[in-house]
């Protein structure tokens, strides 16, 4: 009985820990605008659907302000590509599950 005890544990932990990310078999897509380019971090930040007012506010009060619910910081892109105000269709396969969210591009388009 201990035996059967100790698995399930295991199996818990394991679940427990993979609900950092949002694990799918196929790939997701998001589309949206670039508002600003960490390059300390090697990561552009992408919100869906950004208004053309809100694309001069600072990135900082923007994302405390909770008015998006698609924002992304996005890594796994050539930073030199892009420029704050460009549109960028993304494919990823998991999503790290913050607000900001935290994807890896598995494949990327500027539009």
């Amino acid at each position: 009985m201990g035996r059967v005890y100790k698995i399930l544990l295991i199996f818990m932990f394991l679940l427990l820990l993979s609900a950092c990310g949002i694990p799918s078999s196929e790939d997701r897509s998001v589309r949206g605008t670039v508002k600003d380019i960490d390059q300390v971090n090697n990561r552009i930040l992408v919100i869906s659907d950004l208004g053309t007012d809100d694309l001069e506010e600072g990135t900082n009060k923007l994302i405390q302000s909770n008015k998006y619910s698609e924002v992304y910081w996005v890594s796994g892109v050539r930073l030199s590509e892009f420029n704050v105000g460009d549109e960028i269709d993304i494919t990823f396969k998991t999503l790290e599950t913050s607000y900001p969210g935290l994807v890896t591009a598995k494949k990327y388009t500027k539009l």
